[in-house]
């Protein structure tokens, strides 16, 4: 089918299902059976496959069926050939439109698309709808799941917000209502548990997961290793989860990670955690001057083979060569002195008993 969802094609067909058949679905031959269906073709008398389709109907927008059905071919040995449907292009759409944090001066927001657009909000009082409202909307930036902050709200006041969305020549819309907080909210937010874990990715490489609580929805910034991590804009939620991957990896050692948070309201507080790189959570890559990684014609398999980079942890293949010479050389040398002192002894063994022999 591929990756594409949008090149798929699709059959809708009817037959009956009822556990005796292929797949328990029931067979279709030229004269109906005790459990078959009747008005196709019993299976090719040369390989029995049955060539002609188990389905009583295709529901298709326009075609036609019945020569589609019959268009397999048992002599030919050539199966039906049933050509599915596209699916339309789906319709822009908004959907989901709810509200979230509401405090005394700002509110959040959020929707979805069913296509990735920008959208327009605008936010007024409820009773007082202006003529046109795009002409005191806020454009969003392009998504399919949206979040946005209404603010320079009033306090205690009921407003109307509407969500635009320009879909060719009409506009989309959805509409909230909510009312704003008589108590202003200056407290900034608590920053709970902070933490950062060291963690292997699916290649081996390392991965740094913070995470954290806040007793509030808020926003998430981290700063880690001179860069600045942004994850939600907007105030959206309370538990949160961040992952970056250093490159190149960490030395082992001490780091510091600080998280930044801001409310809703427009409260910021910042917590930080110290972590340590321990000397087994470092990756060890080699240096390779030439980029490579060995022998590349998988001629070096299993660290075998004359194209196989020498091992930097042990000797070389030449110097074990020439050491095992030396030693054939050592043994060769014993054995010949040994043969000879042999030798010597039976010599100076004879001579005396020459000379024993003469004095009797």
């Amino acid at each position: 089918m591929g990756p594409d969802v949008g090149d798929y094609r699709y059959v809708i067909v009817l037959g009956s299902q009822d556990g005796f058949g292929t797949g328990k679905w029931r067979d279709v031959d030229e004269t109906a059976k005790t459990w078959r269906l009747g008005g196709g073709a019993d299976p090719s008398p040369v390989d029995g496959v049955d060539y002609d389709p188990n389905i009583i109907d295709v529901l298709l927008p326009e075609g036609d069926q019945t020569a589609m059905l019959a268009s397999y071919d048992v002599a030919a040995q050539q199966h039906a050939v049933l050509t599915g449907f596209e699916m339309p292009d789906v319709a822009q759409q908004v959907y989901g439109a709810s509200v979230g944090e509401v405090t005394a001066s700002t509110a959040v927001v959020l929707w979805s698309t069913t296509v990735e657009t920008n959208a327009s909000v605008a936010a007024v009082l409820a009773d007082q709808p202006p003529s046109d409202w795009s002409a005191v909307a806020v454009e969003t930036a392009a998504a399919t799941d949206h979040a946005f902050t209404v603010t320079g709200l009033e306090a205690g006041r009921a407003y109307w917000v509407r969500i635009m969305v320009e879909d060719g020549d009409q506009t989309l819309f959805a509409d909230l209502n909510f009312t704003t907080s008589n108590e202003s909210d200056t407290t900034p937010p608590e920053i709970l548990n902070l933490a950062v874990e060291v963690v292997s990715g699916p290649s081996g490489t390392m991965q740094l997961k913070i995470t954290w609580y806040t007793d509030e929805a808020t926003t998430e910034t981290v700063n880690l290793l001179d860069a600045v991590l942004q994850g939600d804009t907007v105030a959206l939620k309370k538990n949160h989860e961040m992952v970056f991957i250093p490159d190149p990896a960490l030395a082992a050692g001490t780091y510091t990670a600080t998280v930044t948070a801001v409310d809703a309201s427009g409260n910021s507080n910042a917590s930080a955690a110290s972590f340590t790189i321990d000397e087994e959570d470092v990756v060890d890559v080699p240096n390779d001057p030439d980029g490579g990684s060995g022998a590349s014609d998988g001629s070096c398999e299993d660290g075998v083979g004359e194209d196989c980079p020498a091992s930097s942890t042990g000797p070389s293949s030449d110097v074990l060569l020439g050491l095992a010479l030396l030693v054939v050389l050592l043994v060769v040398a014993a054995l010949i002195r040994t043969r000879r002192a042999e030798q010597g002894m039976l010599v100076g063994d004879y001579g005396a008993f020459d000379d024993a022999s003469d004095e009797v």
